[in-house]
């Protein structure tokens, strides 16, 4: 029996050694300014616009028309804070709380009482 334990807690420590760190770690997620964003969509639509004007898809008032319906929705997208959209942060420390007391200690306490209910 003591062989068995020895084994099983060198993997459990083997496994927590694979395990716990990654979830201590910080992973932030690059932050995305919503207002340039945005900017840079309406002006990739303008650029068709003008394309679709050029090749005579669209006459001048039609292109002004939708020029000035872009330009209102720009205004409306826009924001009037920074704009700067940051995710939280996530930390898996209290994942790696609940999975070494998890581990460590219902485990344990789980074999054990499994053991005593077992008939010889």
């Amino acid at each position: 029996m003591t062989t068995f334990w020895m084994l099983a807690v060198s993997m459990t420590a083997i496994a927590l050694v694979f395990t716990i760190p990654p979830l201590f770690s910080n992973r932030r997620v690059a932050q995305l300014d919503r207002n340039e964003l945005n900017v840079e969509v309406i002006k990739d639509q303008l650029k068709e616009l003008r394309a679709d004007l050029e090749n005579g898809k669209l006459d001048k008032q039609a292109y002004q028309a939708a020029r000035q319906d872009l330009e209102r929705e720009l205004l409306n997208d826009l924001d009037d804070d920074s704009g700067a959209v940051t995710p939280a942060t996530r930390s898996g420390r209290w994942i790696a709380g609940v999975l070494l007391v998890f581990t460590l200690l219902v485990v344990p306490a789980v074999y054990t009482l499994a053991e005593r209910r077992r008939p010889e």
